[in-house]
């Protein structure tokens, strides 16, 4: 069953950031959520993924998906290098190791696996969390601004790899940036807000 969200109402304090809100994806193809900066899109990715508890409304179709996730922020953790980042995600140490490993080498980290977030550089945090992703896998990547802080030459190479690893699967991203748009999307609903409104489809 394909995802849905279905009449979806969020509020934080006195501001209303989903409103009635209402929007069907397809099974697989990469589509984009593009607007202005706290419109509301972050929300709407959260509430998708379960991370966030919709006040009314629903998001229909979770039930039997995987779902790998890329946040705004890295979210990795501190302690651990970065195979072991990778792997945490994994039920199974040793096959996340290896996993770790090869996806760690694709993004041009190979030779960094056993250096922890505070000794790499923001970009190559970066590189670690969307190895991390791509490494689990999934049948819906929910990806949040996830080129972030990558210089132009490195963004194209991790766009190539992401559309590869997803194209059988429904790729959701977060983006106000029309080189990543252009890039990656099937379909893009033009979003503005809050409360999160669609505009255009594209």
């Amino acid at each position: 069953m394909p995802l849905q969200v279905n009449d979806a109402v969020k509020t934080y304090g006195s501001e209303k950031v989903l409103d009635g809100f209402n929007m069907n994806f397809p099974e697989k193809g990469t589509v984009c959520l593009f607007g202005p900066s706290g419109c509301g899109k972050t929300t709407l990715l959260n509430c998708i993924a379960g991370l966030e508890k919709l006040d009314s409304g629903m998001v229909s179709g979770r039930r039997g998906h995987k779902f790998s996730c890329v946040f705004q922020e890295d979210r990795l953790l501190p302690w651990l290098s970065a195979r072991e980042n990778i792997a945490a995600v994994f039920h199974n140490r040793k096959t996340g190791l290896c996993h770790a490993d090869e996806w760690l080498e694709k993004v041009g980290l190979g030779g960094k696996e056993a250096k922890r977030p505070c000794e790499l550089s923001g970009g190559m945090c970066r590189r670690v969390a969307i190895a991390r992703a791509l490494a689990f896998g999934g049948d819906v990547f929910l990806l949040d601004e996830p080129f972030q802080r990558l210089d132009s030459k490195t963004r194209s190479k991790m766009i190539g790899l992401v559309r590869e690893k997803a194209s059988e699967s429904l790729c959701i991203l977060v983006t106000h940036d029309e080189t990543e748009r252009r890039e990656m999307a099937d379909i893009t609903y033009i979003l503005e807000g809050p409360p999160l409104k669609t505009i255009d489809i594209v």
